[in-house]
C-alpha cells in the first residue's frame, strides 16, 4: 500500500466561500488516504480596499453588495476564519509574506518530501 498524500493548502482567509470549503472538506476528508501538512493563508488580491471596493458593486449591483456585505459582517463577528479552523483541527500554518519567496518555497519542498514537520496551531 502506497503513503498517503501529502498536501499543503495555500489559500486566502474570508469568512464566506474559502470558510466554507474548509468547513465541509475537513469534516469529510479521508484521513487515512490524505495527510493535511500545513495551510498557508495569504493575504486575499494585491490592491486597495478602496479599489476592492471599487470593483464589488459591478460585479454584485448595490443589492448584492448588501447582501454580501451582511454575510461578510456576520461572518466575521461569528469568527470564522480559516486561521481558527485549522487550530480546532491542529493543522500547522505555515505563514508567509509571498508565496514566492525561496525561503517559503524551500520550506514547503521539506514538508513535501516530510523532512520538516510544523507545529500544530502555529
Amino acid at each position: 500500500m502506497q503513503g498517503r498524500l501529502r498536501v499543503h493548502f495555500v489559500t486566502e482567509d474570508d469568512p464566506l466561500y474559502v470558510v466554507r470549503f474548509f468547513e465541509v472538506f475537513l469534516a469529510r476528508y479521508p484521513p487515512e488516504d490524505l495527510e493535511i501538512v500545513g495551510i498557508t493563508v495569504a493575504a486575499p488580491f494585491r490592491e486597495s480596499r478602496l479599489a476592492t471596493a471599487g470593483r464589488i458593486p459591478r460585479l454584485y449591483g448595490l443589492v448584492g453588495v448588501c447582501r454580501l456585505g451582511a454575510r461578510f459582517a456576520l461572518g466575521s463577528l461569528r469568527g470564522r476564519s480559516i486561521v481558527r479552523l485549522a487550530r480546532r483541527h491542529g493543522i500547522p500554518l505555515l505563514p508567509a509574506t509571498s508565496v514566492n519567496d525561496p525561503t517559503y518555497v524551500a520550506r514547503v519542498r521539506m514538508l513535501r518530501t516530510g523532512r520538516d514537520r510544523l507545529r500544530g496551531g502555529a
